[in-house]
């Protein structure tokens, strides 16, 4: 069985591609508050997590206690929060991203998203190392077009500095686990934001894991005697730093490769 390393990279035909050069783009300087839970692990106050509660805290950033970290919450869930700025990255571009990256070629593509972390993708499914380990992820229903799915009002949505969350639900399992082992559930959205004073967007990705979005809530999900270990939160906070600052370096030059030259 080849590695993940030998998975992630591009074949002599992926190369062939002309979007191919920005695989080899140096790696994702990570921000130091990121820097430092990736190397010691997250201490975070259950008491700060964002749950069905307090969704509404998304909306208006200087409510919102806690940046980056992650923690089991008192449900046996687990929570996740990074917050990434991305200088020279535009609405429009991430606009763009979202359909290029799962159009024709796609495995390249989503390669060259995070060189040496992400293997394969096509259309809600993708294949990605998280935590030292390959995940297979199916999406289900998307956040993105009704953000109602987990209690955002439109409303209030359209009036804040949010300008999209984008999401949906997903089951995740390990590369090769047994058929008998179930998937892990989980609601993952990256909220979007055009804030006054900063340069680029900004990102706050947010993951529940053991959840899933239903009747327009987050609610636990785990089979029985499933936990969410620290371990897969740490994983899915690193991943989530690698690939995010991965694609703040990349859009601007993948944009105006793919979009302002060729007009």
């Amino acid at each position: 069985m080849k590695t993940i390393q030998e998975m992630a990279a591009l074949t002599p035909e992926q190369r062939k591609a002309p979007y191919a050069a920005f695989y080899d783009r140096p790696a994702p300087v990570i921000p130091p508050e990121c820097l430092q839970i990736i190397e010691h692990g997250s201490d975070m106050d259950p008491a700060d997590a964002i749950t069905d509660l307090n969704i509404s805290a998304m909306l208006h950033p200087d409510r919102i206690k806690v940046e980056n970290g992650y923690c089991i919450l008192p449900d046996g869930t687990g929570y996740v929060a990074a917050r990434h700025v991305m200088p020279g990255v535009t609405f429009d571009m991430y606009k763009f991203w979202l359909g290029w990256w799962k159009a024709e070629d796609h495995d390249t593509r989503y390669k060259i998203w995070c060189p040496g972390k992400h293997t394969a993708a096509f259309y809600t499914y993708t294949s990605e190392e998280i935590g030292g380990k390959l995940e297979e992820i199916y999406f289900g229903n998307s956040i993105t077009h009704d953000p109602r799915l987990i209690s955002l009002d439109p409303d209030e949505m359209s009036r804040s500095v949010c300008v999209m969350a984008d999401g949906g639900n997903a089951m995740s399992k390990t590369y090769g686990a047994p058929p008998e082992e179930p998937p892990m559930c989980g609601v993952v959205c990256h909220f979007i934001y055009e804030e006054p004073g900063v340069p680029g967007i900004t990102m706050r990705s947010r993951f529940w894991q053991g959840c899933q979005a239903l009747g327009g809530h987050i609610v636990p999900l785990r089979a029985p005697g499933q936990r969410v270990e620290l371990e897969r939160l740490h994983g899915l906070f690193e991943h989530n730093c690698l690939e995010m600052n991965g694609l703040g370096d990349l859009l601007p030059g993948l944009y105006r490769q793919q979009v302002l030259e060729s007009e």
